[in-house]
């Protein structure tokens, strides 16, 4: 749900702002899983890329975009 997703976005970059980054790389995450339309998962993964990354955790940061692409 679009709503929902939109929600989760808010909390990534609220985390991301506190320096939470494997929170915002979770939150991202999963916005994107309840993304209507393609081009937005693919912003949200690549948000929780970049948080997931800033969080040290480099292997999942690649699966993330790969996932994007």
């Amino acid at each position: 749900d679009e709503l929902v997703a939109a929600a989760l976005d808010r909390v990534a970059a609220d985390a991301s702002r506190r320096a939470g980054f494997a929170t915002a790389a979770r939150a991202a995450e999963q916005a994107a899983t309840l993304s209507a339309h393609p081009q937005d998962a693919a912003r949200r993964l690549l948000a929780a890329a970049d948080a997931a990354w800033l969080a040290g955790d480099a292997g999942r940061a690649e699966g993330l975009l790969d996932e994007a692409l």
